[in-house]
């Protein structure tokens, strides 16, 4: 049962709209939970393959520049 409030009037929703309404929220929540997912595992993937990347440079530059 979903009791809304407005205006001090309550209507109560139940039946087969209140199951639309958590089934509704529940692939919101899915949706949601999976583009997090996402774009936590992106920022890892990115994190894992740049930053060996960014200090094999910053060795190879600090190398190059002591020469000098």
């Amino acid at each position: 049962m979903i009791v809304l409030s407005r205006n001090g009037e309550q209507r109560v929703i139940t039946g087969w709209r209140e199951w639309l309404i958590w089934l509704a929220t529940g692939v919101v929540l899915v949706v949601l939970a999976c583009l997090a997912l996402g774009f936590a595992l992106t920022l890892f993937t990115i994190a894992v393959f740049a930053l060996p990347v960014a200090i094999v440079l910053a060795l190879i530059a600090g190398l190059v520049q002591s020469r000098r």
